[in-house]
């Protein structure tokens, strides 16, 4: 597709062929006059006046075809994706602190999510669900997304006994709902937090997957085993963790 500084080009191009071709057509004309002496006929328009009217009548074919892009751009609908999320430690109250993010910079200010609560939330819609060992307490924006305020917040509150007897293999990422194709999936492990804020933004058409599995050390072995298995066949093939778990939760999350 032609750009804006080609179409200018051709215009020109156009131009001045149009106003070369009229002078060899001019003076073609008035030297075959003279020669056979011919002084009545239609008269010619000067070069000089049809250098004008070649140059405005360009002008507003160009206009013409810039108003026509400009229009297109306005009308057409661009999506800027918005598919970000960031994972907070809240369990101190007083220092809330970053554990990771995706796709979104600015989240990694931890403190940006202290004006948000676990009780209520205005402009939200909130759900709790329980989860394997997990209470999974959901809010949703209940309006049009704007870019001050995250599409979704989810406290996840570990709700089970000992935490040191597994290690926690935590999943999140965002998931087409039509087509349920993984557009993003981030994964870590470590020892069970006791209380974690997923805060982020959702693109339309896609929902938010949490998954928190539970290791025992037999568990743990096994996945191991099976993941440096796959690495030796390098089939691009990886073990899912939740298959070795113990106990599992999960929640989808999506903007309705």
């Amino acid at each position: 597709m032609f750009g804006l500084a080609h179409i200018t080009l051709l215009m020109v191009v156009l131009i001045i062929a149009t106003i070369f071709v009229y002078k060899i057509y001019y003076t073609y004309k008035i030297n075959k006059k003279i020669q056979s002496g011919e002084i009545t006929g239609k008269k010619l328009v000067d070069v000089s006046k049809m250098v004008m009217i070649a140059v405005i009548t360009g002008l507003v074919i160009y206009a013409g075809i810039l108003m026509y892009i400009v229009d297109d751009y306005a009308t057409r609908d661009i999506s800027v994706p918005r598919n970000n999320y960031a994972v907070i430690d809240i369990a101190d109250e007083n220092a809330y602190e970053y554990i990771s993010y995706f796709g979104n910079v600015e989240l990694i200010d931890a403190s940006y999510a202290k004006v948000y609560n676990k009780d209520e939330n205005v402009g939200y819609n909130k759900e709790i669900v329980e989860s394997g060992d997990y209470r999974f307490t959901v809010f949703t924006r209940n309006s049009e997304g704007d870019d001050f305020h995250p599409d979704f917040l989810c406290f996840v509150d570990y709700t089970g006994g000992d935490m040191e007897e597994y290690m926690c293999y935590s999943k999140a990422g965002f998931q087409s709902i039509d087509s349920k194709d993984d557009q993003f999936y981030g994964e870590s492990s470590g020892y069970i937090k006791s209380n974690l804020l997923y805060i982020g933004n959702l693109d339309k058409g896609c929902q938010f997957n949490i998954t928190m599995s539970l290791l025992n050390e037999d568990g743990e072995i096994k996945y191991d085993e099976a993941m440096q298995q796959a690495y030796k066949e390098d089939k691009g093939e990886f073990p899912d963790s939740e298959e070795y778990a113990v106990k599992v939760g999960k929640v989808s999350i999506i903007i309705k």
